[in-house]
């Protein structure tokens, strides 16, 4: 399967590991208007404490099964710092996928220094952009993707950042919403944009 990556100095080290469906989870403040429509999909990764790399996930479409649906796991991990996302996709056959990544702090951050990269898995070529994402200091903050066309899976890299506090533990919440659908008409303008621009977010 082809890999289309758009990241710039991905961290090294960050493991990918299974784990059981447990949350302590909570809603976000910043629940997109499309969780629970068709095709949508909501994942919530609780970190859970020593040792580095412990994280407990939930996931449900909109058909109420739990994840998974074949024998592939979620997978989500951490080296201690960079935190990592394997997401596989439920619905492969609608072109464009909208996707909200929520981060939950138990104390406050600068939204403006969370930095991501993503790499798409698919036959085909694939576009990646960040349409929107929240500032300034607070405890809970968002980024907005669109992916096209929508991929097989999606690897997530959040990149931990020890000055500002971003890092496992502070960060104990990592919640995403996706959703497939067939691109809006001010998405067309999007896909022609070339897809190895690098999505890491960093000011």
């Amino acid at each position: 399967m082809a890999r289309t990556q758009f990241a710039k100095g991905v961290a090294a080290g960050a493991a990918l590991v299974g784990f059981g469906f447990i949350s302590t989870a909570f809603a976000g403040p910043f629940d997109p208007s499309y969780r629970g429509n068709a095709n949508s999909v909501h994942a919530i990764f609780d970190w859970v404490g020593a040792p580095d790399g412990i994280w407990n996930n939930t996931v449900t479409n909109t058909a109420g099964t739990d994840y998974p649906l074949d024998p592939t796991p979620f997978l989500a991990g951490d080296d201690g710092l960079d935190m990592r996302i394997l997401l596989p996709n439920f619905v492969d056959d609608l072109p464009q996928k909208l996707m909200r990544i929520q981060f939950i702090f138990n104390t406050p951050v600068p939204g403006d220094l969370i930095s991501i990269a993503m790499q798409a898995y698919d036959p085909n070529p694939t576009t990646i952009n960040i349409v929107g994402g929240s500032t300034g200091f607070a405890t809970a903050h968002y980024i907005d993707v669109e992916i096209y066309p929508n991929p097989d899976s999606e690897e997530i890299l959040v990149f931990g950042d020890p000055t500002s506090n971003i890092v496992p533990g502070n960060l104990y919440q990592i919640e995403i919403d996706t959703v497939s659908q067939l691109p809006t008409p001010g998405a067309f303008a999007l896909l022609g944009m070339a897809g190895a621009a690098s999505l890491r977010r960093r000011r």
